[in-house]
């Protein structure tokens, strides 16, 4: 018998003793079942029964009421095989209120059974840093010692839901920790959150105790520099990590470096989603120098629209397009010009990987040089930029989104009614004033409470309102005066049915009229910030606007 034929025959053998088996479960996903109570979940609770090994539960696109979920839980109390719980879009029509008690029903069966838990999905939920409430118990548990992948994507967590959240996984690693059995959680997905940099920064410690992740996806969560700061040190500490997504926050170059110098150390990494972060020239050549030295497992790069100059997309496929297993770049929505595309197809041609290459379709550049962008002679650091967020080349756009980041404060002010940016240069205004020219600057100078001092400024001694002359025009063309204000938009009176709140609405819709497209465009992003705020119960009568100084 040749040497071949002996081990074909060692292989068929091994493979014969392997034993590949289903997971058990049930599954009710995308019935759009309405349950209420006890005997509506009474046909759950029978497949839970009838299921003898029951390794999953899944409950996606049913809602369930509190008398539901107590069904529910009380049937989990005997299944401690459970290691998946796929809970997501489970309170579609619910009260908020009942989110958090109906979960912790759900969480007492599965600690009760002392089940192993491996995978628990809440995502879209959307209950807010309530719902953090209705797993706090069941994280700390011994029954999430054992958990590998937590998914809470799209559940309005919040910053106030993730500190909630941090410290219930951090009280869970500690304890798993104690019992011998450190939590060592590989997938944490929490995107469209909210998380915001305090949030982050809470999660971060998390990530960094633990040093087990392998996949992080947390885009859209309105993260700056100071966040991504902290979360890069957490992810330097997790070198198994093979999937990064932080598409959609503002990392900018300063970010980008502390990224890259953790990149640097993930020499695992398979993909990495960095869409529409501001990275900039600067921050692609950083990103770049991190990816250029190893990196064998890297498959793919998504860099879409980040302002990238040329020097930046030819830095970076050179750094990517070598690699043995890279499949794609992603680069559309960026400024390379037809000459700085045609660089990096040459790169990619050369590299024999011309179909890694995006279509780079939606480009803004040009094929003058790209010089003009100053980088200036120092760092980016604390020193060269004080504000959260560091602004680089000419573009109105880039520069206002850079410079505007602001942060609700819920502390005290140091002295008088007002904060301490104001005495430092800032001016006060009234509320006309505001009006008349929306600024930033303005806005804090209204003081601690610009809706009080607005309202108030329009409002004459009877409680009607006041006419603003200078404010709103008796007649302004919009949408090819096709709904033109008519004159009663100045009028003394309020229309039927319309209070102070409509007239203040009209009054600000119209200045964001007259504003151009980008700067009405961040104004509307701070006013929808202090109403989000203002939503969460985070706001006092100290609650001010704190901006960073240019």
């Amino acid at each position: 018998m040749s040497k071949t034929e002996t081990d074909l025959d060692s292989i068929t053998e091994q493979l014969g003793k392997t034993c590949f088996t289903k997971e058990e479960g049930v599954s009710f996903a995308g019935q759009s079942m309405k349950l209420d109570t006890k005997t509506q979940a009474q046909v759950v609770v029978d497949q839970i029964n009838a299921c003898p090994n029951l390794e999953y539960l899944n409950l996606e696109g049913n809602t369930l009421g509190i008398e539901a979920a107590e069904a529910i839980g009380k049937a989990l109390e005997s299944k401690s095989e459970l290691k998946k719980a796929l809970w997501k879009d489970m309170f579609t029509g619910r009260m908020k209120n009942e989110i958090p008690t109906a979960l912790k029903a759900l969480g007492k069966g599965l600690i009760t059974a002392k089940a192993q838990l491996e995978v628990l999905d809440l995502s879209d939920n959307a209950s807010g840093p309530i719902g953090v409430e209705g797993i706090i118990d069941l994280i700390k548990s011994p029954t999430c010692y054992t958990l590998k992948e937590l998914k809470l994507n799209n559940m309005g967590l919040g910053v106030a839901g993730a500190k909630l959240l941090a410290s219930a996984l951090m009280d869970c690693y500690k304890k798993s920790k104690e019992a011998g059995k450190p939590l060592a959680l590989k997938v944490f997905i929490a995107g469209r959150n909210r998380l915001e940099n305090e949030g982050t920064k809470a999660l971060a410690l998390v990530f960094e105790a633990l040093g087990s992740l392998e996949e992080i996806q947390i885009p859209q969560n309105g993260i700056y520099r100071l966040g991504i700061e902290a979360l890069s040190r957490a992810l330097a500490c997790n070198p198994r990590l093979k999937e990064i997504n932080l598409n959609d926050n503002t990392i900018n170059p300063e970010g980008s470096a502390a990224l890259s110098e953790a990149i640097t150390k993930l020499q695992s990494l398979v993909k990495l989603d960095l869409g529409d972060c501001l990275l900039k020239t600067r921050g692609a050549e950083f990103l770049a120098k991190s990816l250029k030295e190893g990196h064998y497992a890297l498959e793919e790069l998504v860099v879409s629209f980040n302002s990238i100059k040329i020097s930046g997309g030819v830095a970076l496929a050179e750094a990517v397009m070598s690699k043995p297993r890279f499949k794609r770049l992603i680069v559309d929505g960026n400024k390379f010009g037809t000459g700085g595309k045609g660089k990096m197809k040459q790169i990619a041609e050369t590299a024999e990987k011309v179909e890694s290459l995006g279509c780079m379709s939606d480009d803004e550049g040009s094929d003058e040089s790209d010089d003009e962008e100053d980088y200036g002679n120092t760092p980016y650091s604390d020193d060269s930029c004080e504000s959260d967020v560091c602004s680089e080349g000419d573009e109105e756009e880039e520069e206002e989104k850079n410079d505007v980041e602001s942060t609700t404060s819920s502390s005290e002010p140091s002295s008088g009614a007002y904060p301490d940016n104001i005495s430092s240069g800032l001016k006060l205004v009234s509320a006309k004033e505001f009006l008349e020219n929306p600024t930033y600057d303005n806005l804090v100078g209204l003081g601690n409470d610009p809706v009080t001092s607005i309202v108030s400024d329009i409002k004459d001694n009877e409680g009607r309102c006041s006419p603003i002359q200078n404010v709103l025009p008796e007649n302004v063309e919009r949408n090819n005066k096709k709904n033109s204000l008519s004159n009663n938009s100045t009028s003394t009176d309020l229309d039927s049915g319309e209070d102070t709140y409509d007239i203040v609405g009209k009054l600000v819709a119209n200045k964001l009229r007259e504003m151009n497209n980008t700067s009405s465009i961040l104004a509307e992003r701070l006013i929808n910030q202090v109403l989000f705020e203002a939503q969460l119960g985070n706001l006092n009568s100290n609650s001010i606007l704190k901006l960073k100084p240019n």
